[in-house]
């Protein structure tokens, strides 16, 4: 998933950024210590920092979804169940279905969606898939 992040326009600007702050940083090399050592952390933010900081919230929002959550289907729509709760989402709710390498994405409305890994679902992947397309063309 964070190889995407280089295809999408905030991740075309940090390339361009980052080229950007890596020539200044060569022009200046010789000229002043001081504006090596502020340009310094500017080199390394949209190559390192950033996208450590990406996958940091992305493993605190993993460790926010709940124990013994499970997601089913069926031509009724998805059904997510967790201890606590329920909900069901008709497939007429369902915004999209995409595939992302290794995980297909369900996007129940605006900034919320599923991810389910297909090493998840194994074998069974070229009929899951199809049930998905007969649902949501």
């Amino acid at each position: 998933m964070m190889m995407k992040i280089y295809k999408s326009f905030a991740g075309i600007v940090n390339l361009v950024f980052t080229a950007a702050v890596f020539l200044l940083a060569i022009s200046l090399w010789g000229d002043s210590g001081l504006m090596i050592i502020l340009l310094l952390p500017a080199c390394l933010w949209f190559p390192v920092i950033h996208p450590y900081l990406i996958y940091q919230n992305a493993k605190k929002q993993i460790n926010a979804i709940p124990e013994g959550m499970s997601l089913s289907f069926d031509k009724e729509g998805l059904h997510v169940k967790t201890p606590t709760d329920s909900q069901s989402i008709a497939w007429n709710q369902i915004q999209g279905i995409s595939h992302q390498g290794k995980l297909i994405i369900i996007q129940s409305g605006g900034r919320y969606g599923y991810m389910i890994p297909t090493r998840i679902i194994g074998s069974k992947l070229g009929e899951f898939n199809q049930f998905l397309k007969l649902h949501k063309p």
